[in-house]
């Protein structure tokens, strides 16, 4: 058994890393895509997987894969070069496949992807060493570098996002705030919404329909913030208050935005099952270099969308005061 313990390893490096390559095919493709294809659709998806642990198995005791030279020297098999192509096929894929979801996406939701890409450009550069230097054992390497940067960006990304709509928290958005204010070169904007009588959706439909409320006016304004040049930064503020940081030359991009927003939250309510009255106000600011701090240029988009509140709260009561 002892002179088979190379080979035996060296299977089981082969076997480890293709079923890593496959779980990351099934999350990136199944999970991530919402892709909810048949059980045979992945069972034709894991076929060459399959095919190379196989060969894995059997290059034990013949030489498929690799084989060893009289001096003990690791080289290529017979299909050595067959099974870096499958990897490669693998890896350019799901690369493609992030490259075009991330274009697609906007705020954590592209961050998701670089993670991915990052990742996966990573195992790339580890199966080329590999390739061209046969001997030389870089991806197991180049794999437990790139799972400790994962676990790093993983954790950011948890600190700066809000559990419940998956877009920027708070803290992640004064931070933000902050940075433009220094740096931006173009008239800097605060977009602030907050949604109308909160607290009359709570009560009559109960918590768990307020929670999901409060996502489809995120998913709203993340639809709404994706048609924008520049993706402008999004970010729950704070119980039903969202916050949208954009920059631009044209003054007028700011209320084509607020007017998307409230398009887009029409569509969704038309859809929706519960609190189909669902509508939100929006306020809006210029940064002015009096605005010293973040917390200054906050309360100047919190005061332009308190006057708004006050108007659409005197039309309900008025409409309610001539109806009743």
């Amino acid at each position: 058994l002892y002179p088979m313990l190379p080979r035996i390893m060296r299977s089981l490096k082969i076997i480890f890393f293709q079923m890593i390559l496959f779980f990351e095919w099934l999350l990136i493709r199944y999970k991530d895509f919402n892709d909810s294809k048949t059980l045979y659709a992945r069972f034709i998806a894991a076929a060459p997987c399959l095919l190379v642990m196989a060969l894995a198995v059997l290059s034990i005791p013949f030489d498929i894969l690799y084989r060893y030279t009289e001096d003990g020297v690791q080289i290529r098999g017979l299909l050595g070069n067959a099974c870096y192509l499958e990897i490669l096929l693998y890896i350019g894929c799901l690369i493609a496949m992030l490259i075009y979801r991330h274009k697609k996406s906007i705020g954590t939701g592209r961050r998701r992807y670089r993670i991915h890409l990052n990742y996966l450009l990573g195992l790339a550069v580890g199966i080329y060493v590999e390739y061209r230097y046969f001997h030389i054992e870089s991806l197991l390497i180049l794999m437990a570098i790139n799972l400790f940067i994962l676990y790093i960006t993983l954790i950011t990304r948890q600190i700066s996002t809000d559990s419940l709509t998956h877009i920027n928290n708070r803290q992640h958005l004064i931070q933000h705030i902050a940075f433009k204010m220094a740096n931006s070169r173009k008239p800097l904007y605060l977009i602030m919404a907050d949604i109308d009588f909160f607290k009359r959706i709570n009560d009559k439909y109960g918590h768990v329909i307020g929670d999901e409320t409060l996502i489809r006016v995120a998913n709203s304004m993340k639809a709404a913030v994706a048609k924008i040049k520049g993706h402008p930064f999004l970010a729950r503020y704070g119980g039903d208050e969202f916050i949208i940081c954009m920059e631009s030359n044209d003054a007028s991009a700011p209320s084509r935005l607020m007017e998307e927003i409230l398009r887009e939250l029409n569509e969704r309510n038309a859809n929706a099952r519960h609190a189909k009255e669902l509508s939100i106000s929006i306020g809006m600011a210029q940064y002015k270099t009096t605005m010293k701090h973040p917390r200054d240029f906050i309360q100047a988009v919190d005061k332009a969308l308190y006057k708004v509140k006050q108007q659409n709260h005197e039309k309900q009561e008025h409409f309610e005061n001539k109806f009743s």
